[in-house]
């Protein structure tokens, strides 16, 4: 008997007993920012700290990278931008150049709403892959690799357990 739990999109989590759903934790969509950390965390496994444990201090950041202009305007040719929202397929409401937090039907926005929102969430892959290269990369290579994390997602279903990036930070450039 395997006992695991699964998050779904919509904020529920569902408890597991071999392939059997047993039991639903509804949360109000209030789980969504645990989500979002564990869509774009590189950690291989996720533990739930003791209650009497203090939490420590954060190692700050290292250099804090952006994309660069060459970067921007090939993603942006890429994914298209979309200034009336619009469900994704799936059920997600999205605009821009794929933005999803806060959008609803029916909502409009303006170019430069778009370009505003598409800087605020490429942060996060930034900082993902800037967390998840060992290696040295310039600018361009740099910008590249968001925009290939922006199209496959971070993670471990996305960039962060690519083929790319394991030859990357083997030294492998050419592979």
């Amino acid at each position: 008997m395997v006992r695991t739990l699964e998050l779904y999109a919509d904020g529920s989590l569902y408890e597991y007993e071999d392939d059997q759903a047993v039991k639903l934790i509804e949360t109000q969509g209030q789980i969504n920012l645990l989500i979002e950390a564990l869509q774009f965390s590189l950690a291989e496994m996720f533990t739930i700290a003791p209650g009497d444990k203090q939490p420590p201090d954060v190692v700050t950041r290292r250099g804090g990278r952006h994309i660069n202009t060459q970067g921007l305007t090939l993603l942006k040719a890429f994914e298209g931008c979309e200034l009336k929202a619009y469900d994704d397929g799936s059920g997600v409401w999205t605009i821009g150049y794929g933005h999803i937090k806060g959008v609803t039907p029916g909502m409009t926005i303006s170019q430069a709403q778009a370009d505003q929102f598409l800087v605020e969430d490429l942060e996060k892959f930034e900082d993902h892959v800037e967390a998840a290269v060992k290696t040295s990369v310039s600018d361009d290579q740099f910008s590249a690799l968001v925009c290939f994390c922006f199209n496959v997602g971070p993670g471990k279903n996305g960039f962060g357990d690519s083929t790319l990036l394991k030859l990357l930070n083997q030294g492998d450039y050419p592979g």
